[in-house]
């Protein structure tokens, strides 16, 4: 497993414990969502991990506790979704960017130039 599926696989742990939580809140309110929430994720080894049941044998240093992931893609609280790069808005605040990448996803975020 490379550093960037790792990295990957902690942030959906990391979210999908925020979604649990945001479900727990709606639930209080009445206004549970009957879908999974979807989490978006660019790195396929990251998704298929999080989606995959069966543990891969190259991922036996991750603490068990980022594994928690798993078992909500498996009650349906959350589904992992691909997100291609062109549309992945946090790439705006990690990568540097060609002007158009930048522009497409400076629009995404609802940010435009004053005239």
């Amino acid at each position: 497993m490379d550093s960037s599926c790792y990295v990957e696989y902690i942030a959906l742990h990391e979210v999908s414990h925020e979604t649990l939580f945001l479900h727990q809140l709606l639930d209080s309110l009445g206004f549970l969502p009957e879908e999974p929430t979807p989490l978006h994720c660019n790195n396929d080894a990251a998704s298929h991990l999080a989606e995959d049941q069966t543990g891969h044998p190259s991922v036996k240093h991750i603490c068990v506790k980022f594994h928690s992931v798993q078992q909500l893609v498996e009650e349906e609280e959350i589904k992992v979704t691909r997100v291609q790069s062109a549309d992945n808005m946090a790439d705006i605040l990690t990568k540097p960017l060609g002007r158009s990448d930048f522009l497409c996803l400076r629009q995404y975020l609802g940010i435009y130039p004053s005239s």
